[in-house]
């Protein structure tokens, strides 16, 4: 249902979606799965919708808009040399030298020595963001001077303001379905501890509570497989796909968000995934993946000029980097599969879920530790 992007919405929809009164918000408790997987697609229908008119909208103005976008960029340079400027009224013994690092982006250890060099020598660190403060704001007096001309020959074209209410609309709309998938889910007992997982969401709660029957499910692992992520299924020619396609686009929303929130001190599951992105990127540099990497080569149908250099890579024996990346996810997107039915199923049957495999038959004794959960 999430390719449906035609759903019509009538009047009297759009009426309901200025203002959702209590009665609506409570009747979303008492919605049944079957409900909830339906909100859940309309959902992302809806979402999709919100961006193709977001594009179109952009589209109508897009040379404004790059250019507006290039300004923006260059000020915020700016703004980043202001902030190293204020490092210098700070005295030198006081200063934060992983912060000012930080700032400065000399985070490579190819500029180690560089930095300490400067560091040292607060006058010449002075004098290097100064030359370099100076060549931005140049540069953006060029490119203002270069985009009020471009507005003189190609007058700025406001999108109409019916499009703009339609885009209000669905922003409105897709707020309300969040606001409901959120009451539908909170009224399941495994929400209290999806609540706490940061990267999970309302509309990823509601649709994991909507897509899965805990009852019906003896290990992570016939989960895994139903969302598509695991790899031992194929989706042969010919035959039915074994997989449940949705299920399988929230797996993959699951890891992407763990990627975004990785950086965030109360992430857990986004640190699980940087572990595993470095240990991947060293397969990989060590050619752990060569032989996987010219199958991928040889079989794949690349196209596009980005796809032909990416085949390159694969040519060459190794892994594209947003092909490492993906791995790195999707392992972090199991453990959290691993550790959401080991919860789930505990708080449903009153009793500890069946091992995994690898430690009730090939006894491996380490089991990544479950947030927020006794464990094993």
């Amino acid at each position: 249902m999430f390719e449906n992007n035609n759903m019509f919405i009538d009047h009297e929809t759009w009426k309901t979606i200025e203002k959702m009164d209590k009665d609506i918000k409570k009747a979303a408790e008492t919605m049944t799965v079957q409900e909830g997987r339906y909100l859940v697609d309309f959902y992302y229908t809806v979402q999709k919708n919100r961006i193709r008119l977001e594009n179109q909208i952009r589209s109508i103005n897009k040379p404004y808009n790059d250019w507006k976008k290039e300004i923006d960029t260059i000020e915020k340079s700016i703004a980043k040399y202001e902030a190293m400027i204020e490092f210098l009224l700070i005295p030198i013994d006081q200063i934060d030298k992983e912060e000012l690092k930080k700032i400065l982006g000399m985070d490579k250890e190819n500029k180690e020595k560089r930095f300490i060099d400067i560091f040292i020598d607060k006058d010449k660190l002075s004098d290097v963001i100064q030359k370099k403060r100076e060549a931005i704001e140049k540069a953006l007096t060029e490119k203002k001077a270069e985009y009020e001309a471009k507005k003189a020959e190609e007058p700025v074209v406001e999108p109409h303001d019916t499009l703009k209410y339609f885009l209000k609309n669905y922003k409105d709309l897709e707020n309300n379905i969040k606001i409901c998938l959120g009451i539908f889910a909170s009224n399941k007992s495994i929400s209290t501890w999806l609540q706490k997982i940061v990267g999970i969401g309302p509309v990823i709660s509601a649709a994991l509570i909507a897509y899965i029957d805990i009852n019906k499910v003896r290990s992570a692992g016939q989960i895994m497989a139903f969302g598509g992520i695991d790899p031992t299924k194929k989706w042969e020619k010919g035959q039915k796909r074994p997989w449940n396609a949705n299920l399988k686009v929230v797996f993959w929303k699951i890891g992407q968000s763990f990627i975004k929130t990785s950086s965030n001190p109360n992430d857990y599951y986004g640190k699980i995934y940087l572990k595993r992105k470095e240990y991947e990127m060293k397969k990989n540099e060590d050619g752990d993946y060569a032989e996987q990497a010219k199958e991928i080569a040889r079989t794949k149908e690349f196209k596009t000029e980005a796809g032909l250099k990416m085949k390159a890579i694969y040519e060459s024996g190794k892994l594209p980097q947003s092909h490492i990346l993906s791995r790195a996810a999707r392992f972090a997107t199991k453990i959290f599969v691993s550790h959401l039915f080991a919860v789930w199923y505990e708080m449903e049957r009153g009793e500890l879920p069946p091992k995994p495999y690898e430690m009730a038959i090939l006894n491996h004794t380490h089991m990544i530790e479950i947030p927020y959960w006794h464990s094993y």
